[in-house]
């Protein structure tokens, strides 16, 4: 696994290593940001949580134990035709997954949608 270089360059980083179910996940606290960053084991991106329960819910709880991202990028590949609906609903609300390997599933002729 790889992690970015400028996990390094965190404020007061605290690793906390969480094992649930035999998986390691990495989590760190930034006491500055008052925020958690976890490790997206399927696309290695850090992804910034408000709380350790998001953290839990989406990485540890999940079916796929893995970040919104990811999600979206394996159901457009699992259903195609759900890539209009999601474009959609991130343009209206304006909150689109945190890591950015959703767009890996879709053309740019898609997107521009």
């Amino acid at each position: 696994m790889r992690v970015r270089p400028d996990i390094l360059d965190l404020t007061l980083p605290r690793y906390v290593p969480l094992a649930v179910k035999g998986t390691l996940l990495a989590v760190w606290y930034d006491s500055q940001e008052d925020q958690y960053l976890a490790l997206c084991p399927e696309c290695h991106e850090l992804i910034n949580c408000n709380t350790l329960g998001i953290v839990y819910r989406e990485m540890v709880l999940g079916e796929r134990k893995c970040c919104q991202g990811c999600r979206a990028k394996a159901s457009f590949e699992q259903a195609p035709g759900l890539i209009g609906a999601f474009l959609d609903f991130w343009q209206r609300t304006g909150n689109l997954p945190e890591s950015a390997s959703w767009l890996d599933a879709i053309s740019q002729q898609q997107f521009n949608l």
